[in-house]
């Protein structure tokens, strides 16, 4: 007769199995939307972790809104971004979890970055979240965009405010097919600035690119991607000119404090 298992024995089993399909998840994507695996292990290790769970991690029992509701709750946030791993590997996107997300936490507004490479596709998905899709606010990736002309039609159907332009690049290398780096005339109040490499790195965030970018786009809010490791790295990104950072490994390793509304 086998032995049985405790529910301590049996979760740990499934944390091997959990942490394997994670690795593998880590190296098919690698090349195609390596900061996407990385946030998403950072968000569900800081789920877990909040519920008192920190022997083993089973991600896929977790709805989206539980994550959300966890992180938006731990920092007092007003903005989310989520990024729609099936709308970036060219499938649909998750329109009825992102409608449940609207639903859920209501005033928060939804940075939504789905692999869009013109306005058509941004309208598109929020057409299909009408009437909610006033909160939805769509991140134009340099890395997806199609063209100068793509980036163009952004502005004039979005505005200045409508949307949010992020400036990819990995390695030194800027991924900008489109040339947005150097269009500033064309970015919208709020950019991105996406360093893809320091994303799960715990290398510190990049601060000489965002200094230089406030020097030269001082008016623009920039966002930072990549690399903070805990409350003094979001001190030092203010005083290099940013004026938010995105963030999942340091929440994931409980370095940043709670922040009360």
């Amino acid at each position: 007769m086998p032995n049985k298992r405790s529910p301590l024995e049996m979760a740990r089993a499934a944390t091997a199995s959990a942490r394997a399909a994670a690795d593998h998840l880590h190296e098919t994507t690698e090349d195609l939307t390596p900061r996407l695996a990385k946030l998403y292990t950072g968000v569900v290790h800081d789920v877990m972790r909040a519920m008192g769970l920190k022997d083993f991690t089973l991600p896929h029992t977790l709805h989206p809104v539980t994550v959300a509701r966890i992180l938006v709750d731990h920092c007092a946030a007003r903005q989310l971004y989520v990024a729609d791993l099936d709308a970036l590997m060219g499938g649909q996107a998750q329109c009825d979890v992102l409608r449940e997300l609207l639903v859920a936490l209501d005033g928060i507004e939804l940075w939504v970055d789905a692999g869009f490479v013109d306005a058509d596709a941004a309208s598109a998905l929020r057409a299909q979240l009408a009437p909610l899709s006033q909160r939805i606010v769509p991140v134009f990736a340099s890395e997806s965009l199609r063209s100068r002309a793509a980036l163009v039609e952004c502005r004039d159907r979005f505005g200045a405010a409508g949307a949010v332009l992020s400036l990819d690049r990995r390695d030194g290398q800027r991924l900008d097919p489109a040339g947005c780096w150097d269009a500033m005339a064309l970015w919208p109040q709020r950019v991105i600035v996406m360093t893809l490499e320091r994303v799960g790195s715990g290398a510190g965030p990049d601060l000489e690119t965002m200094a230089q970018l406030h020097r030269e786009a001082p008016a623009t809010t920039l966002v930072g991607a990549g690399g903070v490791r805990s409350a003094d790295d979001l001190a030092r990104g203010r005083e290099a000119g940013a004026g938010a950072w995105l963030v999942a490994s340091a929440l994931h390793d409980l370095q940043l404090p709670r922040r009360p509304r």
